[in-house]
Parts: structure tokens; C-alpha cells; sequence
């Protein structure tokens, strides 16, 4: 048996200018490389610090529920998901450097934003849009619409915010 007994135990380099690992009484290990620390154990969990390329073993999510995966600058490159993304209400999936396409649900609405360029939905077949209230065209938070389709009635199209065009049960109205 080997047995070291200290209240802080740290391996370093021969000349102690690089840091291997670190182990502290009631406190946490740390690993490193290259004198970098890379792992560090934390009363509410497990650090990662740069790229993580494979985790062996796990077999369930990350039961994190409050901490980011990655970070602004140290973003991962790929993530492959075999069923769902689940975002809770009030979040947003951000598309492009600058986040310029949104997708968000508030529990009350859902919206995709483009903050760039054209906004081009295409599909090769048929193309659903389903909602069990109204889809707006346009821009909503300054209440100007472009067209309006009213579940289980109207069809509204507009130019620079005036109506010109609506469906009703019984035919068309055409306006200026």
C-alpha cells in the first residue's frame, strides 16, 4: 500500500514551474496541462475548461440545469441530436455570427425573427404553416403587417400597413 497524508497535496514539474494536479481537504482537484487547468471538481459538480473531445461512458444528458454549454468565444463545433431540441418558454434559438435568425416561444406566442437579409422559406414539397390562432406577416412589435391568416377565417393583405385585401365566407374585399 501506498498512502500520502496531507491537507493539500500538489504535483509539479521538477523545477515547480508547471502544475499537474492539485487535491485539497474538503476542496477540490484540479488537473492540468501544459500548466493550464483543464478539469476541476466543484461542490456542485465537474469544470471543463477548453475543448472537450470525448466523454467515455456517458450514457444520460448533462443534469446541469442552470450552466452554459461552452461559451461566446468557445463554442462547440458540431452537436448531432438524434430526436428533439427542447427550449424552454422564453428561450430562443439563435442562428448566425450574429444571431441574426431567431426562434423563439414565450408560452404565449411563438415568432422567428430575421434581422438580415431576406427571410426565404423553401420546400421542395408541400409546406404547413399551423398555428390555432393567427399567423402574422410583418413587423408584429410595431403592430405593421404585411398579411395576416386568421384561424378558421379571414386572410388579410396589406400594403404599407393599410389593408387592400381580404377574404371573408362570402367572397373577396379589395380596398382603394
Amino acid at each position: 500500500n501506498f498512502r500520502i497524508d496531507a491537507d493539500h497535496l500538489r504535483l509539479r514539474s521538477k523545477t515547480g514551474n508547471e502544475a499537474f494536479l492539485s487535491v485539497s481537504v474538503n476542496g477540490g482537484v484540479e488537473l492540468y496541462y501544459d500548466d493550464s487547468k483543464k478539469l476541476e471538481t466543484k461542490s456542485d459538480g465537474v469544470a471543463l475548461r477548453g475543448t472537450t473531445h470525448y466523454v467515455e461512458g456517458l450514457l444520460r444528458p448533462w443534469a446541469a440545469t442552470n450552466t452554459d454549454l461552452g461559451t461566446n468565444s468557445d463554442r462547440w463545433r458540431d452537436i448531432y441530436v438524434y430526436n428533439d431540441i427542447d427550449i424552454k418558454d422564453a428561450g430562443k434559438l439563435l442562428l448566425g455570427d450574429s444571431d441574426d435568425l431567431q426562434l423563439e416561444h414565450t408560452g404565449s406566442y411563438s415568432k422567428i425573427t430575421n434581422t438580415t437579409g431576406d427571410l426565404v422559406i423553401s420546400n421542395p414539397g408541400d409546406l404547413y404553416l399551423q398555428s390555432d390562432d393567427t399567423i402574422l406577416i410583418g413587423d408584429v412589435g410595431a403592430n405593421e403587417y404585411s398579411a395576416k391568416f386568421i384561424n378558421n377565417g379571414d386572410v388579410e393583405l396589406y400594403y404599407d400597413n393599410v389593408k387592400k385585401f381580404e377574404t371573408s365566407s362570402d367572397g373577396i374585399k379589395v380596398f382603394g
